[in-house]
């Protein structure tokens, strides 16, 4: 673990001097990719130590890859709808006592719908979405009855990458009208080491943490 947070610590560094200092998109995006990259290889060598349990939060990590992979490389709209599968996720994982799953993939497959039928246009449908989803999650968190190490770990990790999911509105907003380059890069540094110590945060929880019931 120490390694895979050093790994993450270096690469957020680089990429921040890069933004900052340096202008090739190519070797940015690559710089972009790789934290997430990483903590998948992680993931994926620690997976036999995960708990059932965690398996969801496993997956809402590895399906952060693929949310990466669409906002660097192919479609905004297909990689925000994979964070936003991401806090379905995270609603499952609290509320699986009182909700039945076929809901919330119910959910995932009409945004889907939506965003094949109305590509871009959608992206106003997924962000009212999100953050309802979203705000019904921190409320749930912040309410939880039984509060442990892990749970306060995976509200504080999901708080990170909302942060995150901000600073992306707003780089993107600044991007799309090419202004205020130096606002945009202090936005693009708050939405990286969010979006890494969402990372490191939640795999921590779930591969030194064993169980939710221990504090």
């Amino acid at each position: 673990m120490h390694a895979y947070t050093l790994v993450e610590a270096l690469l957020l560094i680089l990429l921040i001097i890069y933004k900052w200092l340096l202008h090739n998109q190519s070797v940015l995006d690559l710089l972009t990719f790789l934290p997430i990259f990483f903590t998948a290889i992680y993931m994926f060598a620690n997976k036999k130590i995960i708990s059932k349990q965690d398996k969801l939060l496993y997956l809402a990590l590895l399906i952060a890859v693929l949310g990466d992979i669409f906002l660097i490389y192919i479609n905004n709209v297909y990689g925000i709808y994979s964070f936003l599968l991401i806090q379905l996720i995270y609603f499952y994982y609290f509320n699986n006592e009182k909700v039945k799953i076929s809901y919330l993939i119910y959910i995932a497959l009409l945004v889907l719908i939506t965003c094949l039928l109305l590509g871009h246009s959608s992206l106003i449908i997924e962000g009212v979405i999100y953050f309802v989803i979203f705000a019904r999650n921190l409320y749930s968190t912040l309410n939880y009855q039984e509060h442990t190490k892990k749970t306060l770990l995976i509200l504080i990790g999901f708080i990170f990458l909302a942060v995150c999911d901000t600073n992306v509105f707003l780089v993107s907003c600044l991007q799309e009208y090419n202004i205020l380059p130096l606002l945009e890069k202090i936005f693009f540094t708050i939405e990286w080491t969010a979006y890494i110590s969402f990372q490191v945060i939640i795999s921590y929880s779930i591969t030194k943490i064993k169980n939710i019931n221990a504090s």
